[in-house]
Order: structure tokens, then C-alpha cells, then sequence
């Protein structure tokens, strides 16, 4: 089985090395970083029997339950993340600059504590160093 913590890890080690700096990259490391931490938390979720139609918007049901069960700043933190993923998978004309992937990774780590102090997780994460 897949474990999506590997998004995560993957976008740590791109983002240290110097040759992964180009818009495409990222463009995709911010929408990995999302990914990852989406498929954690929906995974976790599924779990505890909460059960995700997986048709259109499994997304904004992640962020709704989020807030159902009064994690608020987790959702909005979520949300704010998800936000981010679409400004770089869909809005081609918006750059994208290392500040997004900076502000994005930061978010990720987060998230990922903060979901972990809440279901006790085992996922092991030593975090992104952010400084190059």
C-alpha cells in the first residue's frame, strides 16, 4: 500500500536541491505537499468510520467534516492549503514564486502536527528545513 507521508518526504528532499527551482517544480511540489496531507488525513478519517463518497468533491467533505467535528483552524488551515493547490495546478496566468512552496510546506508540517495531536497517528515526519 501507498503511504502518502512519501508526497510529503518527496517534497522535502526536491525542495533542497538546488535544481528543482523552476516554476514547474514549484508548481508541483505545491500541489504534492497538498495532496499528501490530504490523502493522510481522509485515510485517518476513513479509520474512524467516516466514510468519503469519492465522486466529485471529497475535498470540501474533508474540509466540512473538519469543522463537523469543531477542528476549525485545521480546516481553514486546510483550506487555505487546498487554495494554494489550485492557484498551482489550474491558474496558469497567477506565478508562482518559492514564497508559495515556502508558505505551503510550512502549512503542510502544521497540519500534519496538529491532525497527529488530535488521532495519534504513527506517521513519522522530521519536517521540512526550510532554509536552503
Amino acid at each position: 500500500m501507498f503511504e502518502p507521508i512519501c508526497f510529503l518526504n518527496l517534497c522535502k528532499e526536491m525542495f533542497k536541491d538546488e535544481q528543482y527551482n523552476d516554476e514547474a517544480y514549484l508548481r508541483t511540489l505545491i500541489s504534492r505537499s497538498y495532496y499528501g496531507l490530504f490523502l493522510i488525513m481522509r485515510d485517518e478519517l476513513e479509520k474512524h468510520g467516516i466514510l468519503f463518497p469519492r465522486k466529485g468533491d471529497d475535498h470540501g467533505f474533508l474540509i466540512n467534516e473538519l469543522r463537523g467535528r469543531e477542528y476549525f483552524k485545521i480546516a481553514d488551515k486546510m483550506k487555505k492549503l487546498r487554495g494554494k493547490r489550485n492557484d498551482a495546478d489550474y491558474w496558469t496566468n497567477k506565478p508562482i514564486k518559492e514564497k508559495d512552496l515556502i508558505f505551503s510546506l510550512q502549512l503542510a508540517e502544521q497540519l500534519l502536527l496538529d491532525f497527529n495531536t488530535i488521532y495519534k497517528t504513527n506517521i513519522k515526519f522530521v519536517g521540512f528545513n526550510i532554509a536552503k
